[in-house]
């Protein structure tokens, strides 16, 4: 077979071909990194090597299928064998076949975030550790920061009471973890090198087998991934890396932008491609996003460029609310779908932080649009799946304690006295929990009614242990849930919420058949690893049409024809965190730029005066990233517009409404524009409002007037308040109240 590389451009193609020796591809946003890769890829088993030989690494399991799959196409089966996978799949993989010499059996559980908070909070409580003093979830995160940096406990010196608290914690979270035969995601990334250190032997079987290393997203590689890829590597250099510093958003997980800085230097004789030509997006769309990242000091030179075409300017518009911005969005969505004749599964909603859907998702549901939403709650995060989960857990890794406890709580007849009899027995014996119940005649002393219920649950998972083996994966499964009864138990609660319930312990059914008839060797064991490395992008269900809404981080890699960049303010996006470190407010900024390069036909980028957080209502400053764009390529439209209880005039005429338009002189070559829609104020409203007027604000307080400007629904006012200084108001909106003097 002969591979056509006429589809790619000459700089890919270079890239492509050049397969010996450390090789650097920087792809700008758009740029068809994903066909170099895979024609990268491709080209090396046209070129003789062995698919067994190639290990490509991305970072979400629907990159990694998408990739894999193009290979097969591109070169047959014979692809079907080579190892394409995230890196939290591919070195548990690795770590399935060689755990037992760290210590571990290869029927490991992984711990999700999830299950690891849920072993902090019992080791705080089992230490009398105030949860409201030591915030689990911030635990959870300094651990997660320590491990992806290869700290462990023995390499920290607590000097202060805090950090000896939380030095406790941490190394009984890692005594834990052993004794559960269990790995966290942090594990899965350390415990490969420390593997590959003590066994130089089993470094070398890898080595060998793995003789062509490529990495996707490399800017968003942590260290511990980077000792990692450098052991695998250093025996024949052939490791070659695609990624772009201008879209490196992931500092606060751990990933190191200076890794893919410094790649020239850490591997001698790199060779370095520079894929320049965006595919994806207008010129217009592509100006904005070069305006914004050249704003960065610390950044790969490249210059993005595109032959396609001009396309419209980008539209900034300036909103009242929050409120106000989704129903906006959401008239323009209905606009977009009518003029463009595209689908709503073409737009995307983009936004800093996940609490910002909220005002989407109630304006959408009001309006009939239909929406997908990445970031809530994971379909294997809910109740009924957790605990059919907790089950299947304990029958693959019987040491997981952690597991069998929510199963036994699930149990009827099984008090919490009982339970903490079985713990104590557990931790006196040294042994785990599942071996206690295995000889309960000898250890418990309890009513028989609750024995035989522990015996009954016993019996019940070492049958299953032993059908393990004996039954497709898929039956194994249905047998247990059919057994344990869940099903028949919300049947009987008559509610739409069982019934919700239901269907979802239907569709995890359905996850598992699918699971068998996709994958070569299924097991039980395979299936929860699949499960426990899933992503929230590969939830995302991209064949429904929908809207989709997202944090502009969930959105990387993914393009829409129509996006919405929303809550460009100062203190939400770039977030106000960031002001005072300048490699923060880079990340921010780079943020933006990803964003924005999602954009493949038009972009709208909006902002609020007004915004509710925290509970209260903020007023909010546009965010600076607006003033770094050139005003040429922006269309500025600063929109005020009343609407009837939450509903959108979306199917019907509008009523008749006067609409103003002002320009602005201060802006050259561009269209500035302020529209009205003014039901029901005249010119002279607000008459009382004036220079000088004591007024009182609900949330600001007692005041005074400096100046009023504009008229009817424009009308604002400068006013200086006690507590709060200088605040400019829009009448309408303030409900305001005049004092007598």
């Amino acid at each position: 077979m002969s591979l056509d590389l006429s589809v790619l451009n000459p700089e890919q193609r270079k890239a492509v071909v050049n397969i010996e020796g450390p090789c650097m591809i920087v792809a700008g946003a758009g740029s068809g990194k994903t066909r170099v890769l895979t024609y990268k890829i491709a080209y090396l088993i046209d070129s003789g090597v062995s698919p067994y030989e190639i290990l490509a690494l991305t970072f979400t399991n629907k990159a990694a299928g998408e990739m894999k799959q193009r290979v097969i196409n591109l070169t047959g089966d014979a692809a079907q064998k080579m190892w394409i996978g995230t890196f939290h799949s591919i070195f548990a993989r690795i770590l399935r076949f060689e755990a037992d010499k760290l210590g571990y059996s290869r029927s490991f559980s992984i711990y999700d975030d999830d299950d690891s908070i849920s072993l902090i909070k019992k080791i705080m409580l089992g230490k009398g550790i105030s949860v409201e003093k030591f915030n689990p979830y911030g635990i959870q995160s300094v651990i997660s920061a320590y491990k992806t940096q290869i700290i462990l406990p023995e390499h920290l010196e607590p000097e202060n009471s805090f950090e000896k608290t939380f030095l406790e914690i941490y190394t009984d979270y890692q005594s834990l973890l052993k004794q559960n035969n269990a790995m966290d995601f942090d594990d899965l990334l350390i415990k490969p090198i420390e593997l590959f250190e003590r066994y130089p032997d089993v470094l070398e079987k890898y080595q060998e087998r793995f003789k062509f290393i490529l990495v996707d997203e490399y800017q968003d590689t942590n260290h511990a991934q980077y000792i990692a890829l450098k052991l695998l590597s250093s025996k024949y250099f052939n490791i070659s890396i695609v990624g772009d510093d201008a879209q490196s958003i992931y500092r606060w997980r751990g990933a190191k932008i200076d890794n893919i800085f410094d790649f020239q230097r850490e591997f001698k004789n790199v060779k370095l491609f520079k894929l320049e030509q965006n595919y994806r997006s207008t010129k217009m769309i592509l100006a904005v996003a070069d305006d914004i990242i050249k704003k960065n000091k610390k950044r790969i030179e490249k210059n993005l460029w595109t032959a396609n075409k001009e396309g419209e300017k980008v539209h900034i518009i300036e909103m009242i609310s929050d409120r106000d911005e989704a129903f906006r969005i959401a008239k323009l969505i209905k606009e977009e779908m009518h003029s463009k004749k595209i689908n709503f599964k073409d737009i995307a909603i983009l936004y800093r932080t996940n609490a910002q859907s909220r005002s989407f998702e109630e304006t959408f549901r009001n309006n009939s649009i239909p929406y997908n939403i990445v970031g809530g709650i994971k379909f294997y995060q809910r109740k009924e799946i957790k605990d059919i989960l907790s089950y299947l857990k304990v029958i693959a890794n019987s040491n997981d304690n952690e597991a069998l406890l929510r199963a036994l709580n699930l149990r009827e007849g099984i008090g919490k006295a009982t339970i903490e009899k079985i713990q104590s027995i557990a931790k006196e014996k040294n042994i785990s929990l599942y071996k206690v119940l295995e000889d309960i005649q000898n250890y418990i002393e309890v009513k028989n009614g609750i024995k035989n219920t522990l015996i009954h649950f016993s019996d019940f998972i070492k049958k299953y242990i032993t059908l393990k083996d004996e039954l497709k994966v898929h039956e194994f499964v249905s047998g247990i849930i059919d057994e344990i009864g869940i099903i028949p138990k919300l049947k009987l609660e008559n509610t739409s919420e069982a019934d919700e319930r239901i269907n979802n312990i239907q569709e995890f059914k359905s996850a598992v058949r699918e699971y068998y008839d996709t994958n070569e060797n299924p097991t039980l064991e395979g299936f929860l690893e699949q499960v426990s490395l899933i992503t929230d992008i590969d939830e995302l269900d991209d064949k429904k049409n929908a809207v989709t809404l997202m944090t502009a981080h969930s959105a990387k890699g993914l393009e829409f024809s129509v996006v919405f960049i929303t809550g460009l303010e100062d203190g939400l996006f770039p977030l106000s965190s960031s002001f005072d470190i300048a490699e923060e407010l880079e990340e921010e900024r780079r943020l933006f730029y990803v964003a924005v390069t999602r954009a493949k036909e038009k972009l709208y980028i909006t902002y609020s005066n007004q915004r509710y957080r925290y509970g209260e209502l903020k007023f909010q400053l546009k965010s600076r990233f607006l003033s770094e764009i050139s005003q040429d390529v922006l269309d500025k439209c600063i929109v005020y517009e009343k609407f009837s209880k939450n509903k959108l005039f979306l199917d019907q005429e509008a009523p008749a409404v006067n609409i103003s338009i002002f320009k602005n002189k201060n802006i050259t070559n561009n269209r500035d524009q302020t529209i009205v829609y003014d039901y029901n104020l005249s010119d002279d409203c607000f008459s009382d409002i004036r220079a000088g007027v004591k007024v009182f604000h609900n949330t600001f307080g007692s005041g005074v007037v400096q100046s009023v400007s504009g008229n009817g629904l424009e009308k604002r006012a400068v006013i200086l308040f006690n507590d709060f200084g200088l605040k400019k108001i829009v009448l309408k909106y303030a409900k305001l109240r005049v004092m007598d003097n």
